[in-house]
């Protein structure tokens, strides 16, 4: 009995042992309350959207996080539609048959006198050609003037653009809209409820660890969210926006119009900046390997250039789209983390006087 009570008073799970099936039921706890906060937050997004709706103001989350994601290739489709414009209106202006054909011609027009007279009126004090108040009838006036023609085109052309909206995005479905939406609402629940669903995970794991290896998750831990929130903003602010324009530069440059589905881009925006999240967590990695032992700071040195290519490898696996603009841009921050990995384990590694070496004949204790 001695001898059962002094093994039981050096555990120090002995208060917090569970069997199997104890375990699976805490976990299944911890699991249900994740998923039901998750479920609440979800609800709430669609709510505030819908008060958003009804007393038409910018309450909400979802539509404002479409607009967000949709914003940099409508910016860049502007761009891409105003350049075509511009090119096709100089060659018109540099084409020598086009000269004969744009040369001003006189055409009629009927324009209303009325808003002239009362910027006359106001201008220089005429009371004599002021209007009498109330709204009055539109004076009509016809006047001949000259115009070039393909001006008046682009100029319309130009207008019509902007009527038309061609920058933005297309669905090819009557559904397709509902459903990139309540895609949009279920990712913004993701993100805004994860410090509830990772506090219920530690919470089941912080249990079976000791306090050392708790203090290692407390200190690792923002390092490794501050890494990942570094490679989702550099891609929403900085790839996203220089990527879609190089690639909308080679339709420009085959002379192609883009025809951009939503559902295809919001798949390209969501996985690409979790993609740059997760890849930005290298430093980490390596320093968790050289921790346990298993890789040498010599080792990252000396097998760069294979490391290199297993990085490649994996942002070309990993990267929602195959297009070279987008994988350059992954591959260039990879290249600079893994230097970064080798910096962090030099700068953390323990000095070689403060490991303790057994002299010889001495009896270690295991």
């Amino acid at each position: 009995m001695s001898r059962g009570r002094q093994a039981d008073s050096e555990d120090l799970f002995a208060d917090t042992r569970m069997s199997f099936g104890e375990h699976i039921e805490e976990l299944r706890w911890h699991l249900v309350r994740a998923i039901a906060g998750f479920a609440i937050v979800v609800h709430l997004v669609f709510i505030l959207d819908g008060v958003g709706y009804a007393t038409d103001t910018k309450i909400g989350i979802g539509k404002p996080m479409m607009e967000f994601i949709q914003r940099p290739v409508q910016s860049a489709l502007r761009d891409f539609s105003n350049r075509r414009l511009e090119k096709a209106m100089e060659e018109m202006r540099n084409n020598s048959d086009v000269d004969t054909l744009n040369a001003p011609k006189e055409m009629k027009m009927r324009i209303d006198l009325n808003p002239i007279l009362d910027k006359m009126a106001k201008r220089f004090n005429l009371s004599a050609i002021q209007e009498p108040e109330g709204d009055s009838e539109p004076t009509f006036q016809e006047i001949t003037v000259k115009v070039a023609p393909y001006d008046i085109a682009g100029l319309s052309s130009e207008a019509l653009q902007d009527l038309q909206r061609r920058f933005t995005l297309r669905t090819m479905s009557v559904t397709e809209a509902m459903f990139v939406y309540i895609k949009v609402a279920f990712v913004c629940g993701i993100v805004l409820s994860s410090p509830w669903v990772f506090w219920q995970i530690w919470s089941f794991i912080a249990a079976g660890l000791f306090s050392h290896e708790k203090k290692y998750i407390n200190v690792y831990l923002p390092f490794s969210l501050g890494l990942f929130l570094a490679g989702v903003l550099t891609c929403e602010f900085l790839v996203i926006p220089n990527a879609v324009r190089a690639l909308l530069w080679f339709n420009e440059w085959l002379d192609l119009e883009p025809d951009l589905r939503l559902n295809e881009w919001l798949t390209f925006a969501i996985m690409l900046p979790l993609i740059f999240g997760i890849s930005f967590q290298t430093p980490l990695v390596m320093l968790f390997l050289e921790r346990l032992g298993f890789v040498s700071i010599e080792t990252y040195r000396s097998k760069r250039i294979y490391a290199y290519f297993g990085l490649g490898f994996f942002g070309a696996l990993v990267n929602p789209s195959a297009d070279l603009i987008s994988q350059f841009f992954l591959l260039i921050p990879l290249f600079l983390l893994y230097e970064l990995g080798i910096w962090l384990c030099k700068l953390t590694a323990k000095p070689e006087s403060d490991i303790d070496v057994p002299e010889s004949g001495e009896m270690v204790e295991v």
